[in-house]
């Protein structure tokens, strides 16, 4: 017997700024045209209070709030938050090594039609259980990395507060199972693909990707830099793009120094790590920047001064979307998904996780009565 407290959208305000691309067409291009996520301070998720070292955060947003409020009044055995990733192949967090589970997670994807991630990590601190299975993301594991494999103070790296997982832990459910299963729009078969590149190593292909990302850095910065005394409307979109481009800008130097140092990354690419690190990492980048697009357009409608000085500047911008979007197609031919088959995966996860959580949880109870 299970109780089931469901909540159906944490971010109303979130999902009503990206309402424009859910009629479709469903292409990246309408996709990005359309998108619209919060700058990292403003996010429901990672937005959760949280001390760690010598990093603070304690404004949550009040949305975050009242998911705290949830989780302290439930105290739940089980946490499955709903999540896409865009663009790739599908992929897990779990906070638990269900080493049971896992076969039927890898096989769930393909029982639908949907690819199985083989590319990057999402991040690199994450640690793999099984194939496209890792540990959840958390604010605590992003710190140690800067900690361990670069010179910088990795509080100059941190942005916001923590994920829901991170706040279990802050008080102490360390029991409760946290899963995600992030399932994407768009696929490609590349990012299935382990083929090894001859003469490559994965070292190799995530420094290229950087180096798109430092050309990219530097266009998005000047254009930037251009509009910011015409930029008189603080909305959503202006402070998500310019947050996102400016945390991109500020922790390059110190994700290459980490990539340098990291000797994991010294094993062969595959077709799958490199279709990520030159490509799928674009598309990510791509969508902040159609964010200052949005933002631009709003501004040119409210204003009559600065016009065509924020006309050329979005001119610009939209001829570099324009050619990043290209690089990607021509690159890196992919497919939508459909949302009921999206829906399937969801609950086809839930459902394979779920007979664990009676028996981690029956464990956990015996374990206390023994202390």
């Amino acid at each position: 017997m299970y109780t089931w407290h469901l909540i159906p959208c944490v971010d109303p305000d979130g999902t009503r700024l990206n309402e424009g691309w859910f009629a479709g067409p469903f292409t990246i291009r309408n996709y990005a045209r359309y998108f619209y996520r919060p700058r990292t301070e403003e996010q429901v998720e990672w937005t959760f209070p949280i001390v760690y070292k010598r990093y603070r955060w304690d404004t949550p947003s009040n949305e975050t709030q009242a998911l705290m409020n949830a989780i302290q009044l439930v105290q739940p055995d089980f946490v499955y938050g709903l999540h896409n990733s865009g663009f790739g192949g599908m992929y897990y967090y779990i906070s638990r090594n269900l080493s049971a589970v896992f076969p039927e997670l890898e096989l769930l994807p393909d029982s639908l039609g949907i690819l199985l991630s083989k590319g990057e990590a999402e991040a690199p601190w994450l640690t793999q259980f099984a194939p496209a299975i890792f540990t959840p993301l958390s604010l605590r594991d992003a710190y140690d990395y800067y900690e361990k494999y670069t010179q910088i103070d990795p509080v100059t790296m941190m942005s916001g507060g923590g994920t829901s997982y991170d706040y279990l832990r802050e008080i102490d459910l360390n029991s409760t199972i946290f899963l995600m299963a992030e399932v994407p729009y768009f696929e490609s078969p590349a990012v299935a693909n382990d083929t090894i590149i001859p003469n490559l190593t994965r070292r190799d292909v995530l420094l290229q990707g950087l180096d798109k990302d430092d050309e990219s850095n530097a266009i998005l910065m000047d254009l930037l830099d251009r509009i910011k005394t015409a930029m008189t409307l603080d909305s959503a979109f202006y402070r998500a793009s310019r947050s996102l481009l400016e945390l991109y800008n500020t922790s390059a130097a110190s994700r290459r120094e980490a990539v340098l140092n990291d000797n994991s990354t010294l094993v062969p690419a595959t077709v799958a790590k490199r279709a990520d690190a030159l490509y799928i990492s674009v598309f990510y980048k791509m969508l902040i920047a159609s964010m200052l697009d949005r933002a631009l357009i709003l501004q040119l409608n409210l204003t009559s001064v600065d016009t065509k000085l924020l006309k050329e500047t979005q001119v610009d911008l939209e001829d570099h979307l324009d050619r990043w979007i290209s690089d990607i197609e021509q690159n890196l031919p992919y497919t939508p998904i459909r949302i009921r088959t999206l829906v399937q995966a969801q609950l086809g996860t839930m459902l394979a996780v779920l007979p664990q959580v009676g028996s981690v949880m029956d464990n956990f109870v015996q374990i206390r009565k023994n202390i």
